[in-house]
């Protein structure tokens, strides 16, 4: 198995988005090329985690990205500077490709784009503690109205999807994760769509939102500035 996808630099054309769901378990055992991927900011970022697993899946997910991005940079992974807005929005200095990446406990996402400012989320569908009191947190009037209308045990997994969609919206917005997100407003159905942000209905044509198809019980999402964009969805391994 390859350690990085086989997607050559040529596909990452400016009306394309690229989006790679990475399957940990599968990917364990070449762990030792991924932390050779990392800088030494990086390498010291994954020593901070004390529970293996989350230190597995950072140093999997970025080796990973490292690995994709230098393609396109013309560069090696480990001499490949990824710094951070004051917000925590990665992004490469000298580099217009954006890109995005989001990790729970089996899978991660990794989006990169030429020109779009973008932002993906993932989560597994679960029960939700204190559901009513993150309804109210989360969610807009509106979307609050029409969710506590629905079953209790589909109020939970419908709270997921809006959760990861408006965590796409902030990511690729780089505003921070201290945002409140009962200020975006965001279709419940599909196709899913942002509506509103900050009460100001500028979202339908400059922001675009896309549901991902990831595995059963699991929800994901990618949102993305400009025009609707050819998503091209890739498992890896």
């Amino acid at each position: 198995m390859s350690i990085l996808p086989s997607i050559p630099a040529s596909d990452l054309q400016p009306a394309t988005i690229l989006v790679w769901l990475v399957n940990f378990p599968k990917c364990r055992k070449n762990i030792a090329d991924y932390q050779g991927m990392l800088g030494e900011a990086e390498k010291k970022r994954a020593k901070q985690f004390k529970i293996a697993d989350f230190r597995t899946r950072f140093i999997i997910t970025h080796g990973i990205l490292k690995g994709l991005l230098a393609k396109w940079a013309g560069t090696t992974p480990e001499n490949l500077p990824i710094v951070h807005s004051p917000k925590g929005k990665p992004y490469l200095p000298e580099n217009e490709i954006h890109f995005n990446l989001s990790y729970t406990q089996r899978y991660s996402l990794i989006a990169i784009s030429p020109e779009r400012p973008l932002g993906v989320d993932i989560e597994r569908q679960r029960g939700v503690n204190n559901l009513e009191l993150m309804l109210t947190k989360v969610l807009s009037p509106e979307e609050h109205k029409e969710v506590t209308k629905l079953p209790k045990r589909t109020q939970h997994d419908v709270f997921i999807d809006l959760w990861v969609r408006k965590e796409a919206i902030v990511k690729a917005l780089g505003i921070g994760i201290s945002f409140p997100l009962d200020e975006i407003a965001i279709s419940l159905d599909e196709p899913a769509r942002v509506e509103s942000i900050f009460g100001e209905p500028l979202a339908v044509d400059e922001w675009q939102l896309h549901s991902l198809a990831v595995p059963k019980g699991w929800s994901a999402a990618l949102a993305y500035q400009g025009e609707a964009a050819s998503i091209v969805l890739e498992r890896f391994p």
